[in-house]
C-alpha cells in the first residue's frame, strides 16, 4: 500500500506538469507534441479510480470425462515411518470440487502426489481414468522456464488453442491481456514474476492444455482480490472436476462441493458440502460423542451405586463432623465467590500481575479444599 501510494503521488505530480503544459497552450503540429499529448491522457487513465483492465476466463475442458475419474482404493501411505494416510477409499465425481483440509504437516500434499501417481503408495491403488486430462499447479509455482519471456512461456507461436486440440484460436497477446499481462508485460522474462503473476501465467497454460480434472494447491496464496473473485467464479463453472488444497475457508466455502478432512492418526473422512456444512457436521458429531460419553459415565455411576453394599449409620461424632462440613462448605463458597468477583472487576488489572497472580492462586488453593470437603461430605451423606 505504501508503494501505490508513493506510485500514485509521483504520477500525479507527473501529470500536473503535462497538464500545465498542455493549458499552455500546446501546438499538435509535431509528433513529440502529439505523442506528448497522448502521453497525458495515458496518465489520466492511469489514476486511481480511472479504467483499469479486468480479468476475464473461463476454464475449457478438453475431452468429456468418462466413469472413472480419480479413484483411491484402500489407499495407504507412509513417509519416513510415519503413517500419514491410512485405508483411503475415496472415487471423484464430475462436476464435483473437493477441498483437502487438515493442520500442517499431516499429508495434504503427499495425498495429491499419491493421487497422481507421483508418489508410490504402501499399499492400495490409485486408478486414473483414461480421459481424465490432469492439470496440476503445486504450492511452489513450478513448472515455468524462467529463462523464457513471459508470452514464449505460453506459445513460440502468434496463436493459441484455448482448451486444447480442436479449441477455440486466440492470439497470444489478447489471450495473455486477459490474465492482466500486457505486450509491454509478456516481454519481460519470468524470472522477474511476482508469486501471483506466476500462478496467473500458470493458470493461463493450463486452460490451453483443455485439462478437465484441474489439481490446486494453495491456489489462493500470492492472488489479489479480483483475482481470486474470477477464479471462484471460473471454477464453479468449470465443467470438468477439481482438487484442491488450501487454508482459505472462505475460499472453500464458496467453491467446494465436499471436504476431505485429515482426522488424526492417518485417517481421512469425507464431507459432502461446502466449509460451513463441513463445520456444522463436525459439530453434530462432537455433541454426539460428548452425549455418549455423559450417558456412558451416568450408567457407569450408577452401576457402581447398584453394587455398593449398604453402608452403616453415622455414629455420634460422624453425625457432627457432616454438620460442621456444611457450615464450613457454605462459608468457603462465600469466599470463593467474592473472589471470583474481585477477578471479574476490571479495577482488580490496577493492581499489575502480581496481583492477579496472588487472587488466582488464593482462588486455587480454596477450590482445592472446597473439592476434599465435597468429597467427605458426600461420602458421610451416602453413608448417613
Amino acid at each position: 500500500m505504501a508503494l501505490e501510494e508513493r506510485g500514485q503521488t509521483r504520477l500525479l505530480n507527473l501529470l500536473r506538469r503535462e497538464e500545465a503544459w498542455l493549458r499552455r497552450g500546446a501546438k499538435a503540429r509535431t509528433t513529440k507534441q502529439k505523442a506528448r499529448i497522448g502521453r497525458v491522457e495515458d496518465l489520466r487513465g492511469q489514476k486511481t479510480g480511472g479504467p483499469r483492465r479486468e480479468l476475464s476466463f473461463n476454464l475449457d475442458t478438453g475431452k468429456r470425462l468418462g466413469t472413472t475419474i480419480i479413484d483411491a482404493r484402500s489407499l495407504t501411505v507412509e513417509l519416513g515411518g510415519k503413517r500419514l494416510i491410512e485405508s483411503l477409499d475415496f472415487s471423484m465425481r464430475k462436476g464435483e470440487r473437493v477441498g483437502i483440509l487438515g493442520p500442517n504437516g499431516c499429508g495434504k500434499t503427499t495425498l495429491i502426489r499419491a493421487l497422481l501417481g507421483q508418489l508410490e503408495p504402501t499399499s492400495g491403488e490409485v486408478i486414473v481414468g483414461k480421459n481424465s486430462l490432469v492439470g496440476y499447479i503445486d504450492q511452489e509455482r513450478t513448472g515455468l522456464d524462467d529463462t523464457l519471456t513471459v508470452g514464449d512461456s505460453v506459445s513460440d507461436n502468434h496463436w493459441v488453442t484455448v482448451g486444447g486440440p480442436g479449441g477455440r484460436k486466440r492470439h497470444k497477446i489478447g489471450y495473455l491481456e486477459d490474465f492482466l499481462f500486457t505486450a509491454e508485460d509478456q516481454r519481460a522474462p519470468v524470472s522477474t514474476l511476482s508469486g501471483g503473476e506466476r500462478a496467473r501465467l500458470l493458470l493461463a497454460r493450463l486452460m490451453l492444455k483443455g485439462a478437465n480434472v484441474i489439481v490446486l494447491d494453495e491456489p489462493t496464496n500470492d492472488l489479489d482480490l479480483p483475482t481470486l473473485q474470477l477464479l471462484d467464479a471460473a471454477l464453479c463453472d468449470f465443467e470438468g472436476s477439481v482438487l484442491m488444497v488450501t487454508h482459505d475457508r472462505y475460499f472453500l466455502d464458496r467453491v467446494a462441493t465436499g471436504i476431505l478432512n485429515f482426522e488424526g492418526e492417518g485417517k481421512v473422512l469425507f464431507y459432502e458440502g461446502n466449509y460451513e456444512i463441513f463445520k456444522r457436521l463436525k459439530k453434530l458429531q462432537k455433541d454426539e460423542l460428548t452425549l455418549k460419553a455423559e450417558t456412558a459415565a451416568k450408567v457407569a455411576k450408577k452401576k457402581k451405586a447398584q453394587s455398593k453394599p449398604k453402608k452403616s449409620s453415622l455414629n455420634f461424632n460422624e453425625k457432627r463432623e457432616l454438620e460442621e462440613l456444611e457450615t464450613k462448605i457454605e462459608a468457603l463458597e462465600e469466599k470463593k465467590g467474592e473472589l471470583e468477583l474481585q477477578l471479574s472487576n476490571p479495577k482488580a488489572l490496577s493492581g499489575g500481575h502480581n496481583r492477579l497472580k496472588k487472587l488466582s492462586s488464593q482462588l486455587s488453593e480454596l477450590e482445592g479444599v472446597l473439592l476434599e470437603l465435597m468429597e467427605r461430605w458426600e461420602f458421610l451423606e451416602a453413608k448417613s
